[in-house]
């Protein structure tokens, strides 16, 4: 939810190519290509890399594969429901961002979908666009959609900073004096480098159209503040995805026997999205595997344990919602929703 919005200009350019559309969230023309098959191997080599250098970089005491195999499964079974609640948290903030009447049942479907596209297409583009057809297809005009869209995003950048500030007093890793890792630095290097490759790419698109986006914000944010319920599903549903997203976390290192206190789990998820939403790979990947666990380590957590939760947490939340996603996004089509 705090990942840099799309531009709505960009939006509509992107929605009205169809073949390049569907070429980026996967199967909108109905046939897979082979780009799609190669960009989705290359997508799953990623992560097995990325997968590989946690288990191999985390060898404190016993090794985080063994780790992993001995988790509770009752924990993990959380981290799994509390990844569904965040399907509804993110199907409210879209009721809330427009004046349409959206059906819930099927704006959650309209999300679980999302996390399918936004899998193989960096910045959360193909959600955006997938998003921008939904309220179009549901009696939006493409303006409204493309601020629906907009402003989501937006609201979902307030809230995080305003629970990264509010929670920051309060996180004890700012008072632990704890011996960072031997692989530290390969660590820091990593997240950063993927952080500065994806700000020169956002920084690039800045000056073009900020104007036009900025715009855009300002008409839809004056029709939320006159209608209060939109205003609150907008909001709560935005808090709703981040703290679930840090509940899951939580549980996650639960499943390990890690104890760490709420508060730190949640500063370190808010530090390590915000680092990961300019990640140039979708939905951060990498970056926020790395940030993650750097951060854990910092909160006190041997380096084992959190690998060992970054990995369930990342398996159960971004991964496995990735077959429904396609049956979620495959049904929306045959019944015309997108």
């Amino acid at each position: 939810m705090t990942s840099p919005s799309p531009d709505p200009e960009d939006l509509l350019e992107i929605a009205d190519l169809a073949p390049s559309a569907a070429t980026a969230v996967g199967e909108i023309s109905g046939r897979w290509r082979v780009a799609t098959w190669l960009r989705h191997a290359t997508t799953i080599v990623a992560l097995g890399v990325v997968v590989t250098v946690l288990l191999l970089t985390a060898t404190r005491s016993e090794s985080a594969l063994t780790t992993i195999a001995h988790a509770r499964p009752a924990w993990i079974v959380a981290v799994a429901g509390v990844a569904a609640v965040t399907y509804a948290m993110a199907a409210a903030c879209t009721i809330g961002s427009t004046t349409v009447r959206l059906a819930r049942g099927r704006t959650v479907v309209m999300q679980v979908a999302s996390s399918f596209v936004n899998r193989f297409v960096p910045g959360g583009v193909g959600g955006a666009v997938l998003n921008v057809r939904y309220l179009e297809r549901a009696g939006a005009r493409r303006s409204e959609a493309v601020t629906a869209n907009a402003l989501n995003n937006v609201a979902g950048l307030a809230v995080h900073l305003a629970l990264f500030l509010g929670l920051l007093p309060f996180f004890g890793g700012l008072q632990r004096d704890v011996d960072p890792p031997d692989d530290a630095g390969a660590y820091v290097a990593i997240l950063v480098g993927l952080v500065v490759v994806g700000a020169a790419v956002w920084i690039r698109w800045i000056p073009q159209h900020w104007k036009g986006h900025l715009r855009v914000m300002q008409l839809a944010a004056s029709d939320v503040l006159r209608d209060p319920r939109r205003l609150t599903l907008l909001l709560l549903g935005s808090a709703g995805v981040t703290l679930a997203h840090g509940a899951g976390l939580w549980c996650a290192l639960r499943s390990v026997d890690a104890h760490v206190t709420p508060t730190d789990v949640m500063v370190v998820y808010l530090v390590a999205a915000a680092a990961a939403s300019i990640s140039p790979t979708p939905g951060g990947l990498g970056a926020i595997e790395v940030a993650l666990v750097t951060g854990l380590t910092r909160t006190g957590t041997p380096t084992t344990a959190a690998a060992a939760a970054v990995v369930i947490y990342r398996l159960v939340t971004y991964w496995l919602p990735v077959l429904p996603g396609l049956v979620a996004f495959r049904r929306l089509r045959r019944i015309g929703a997108i």
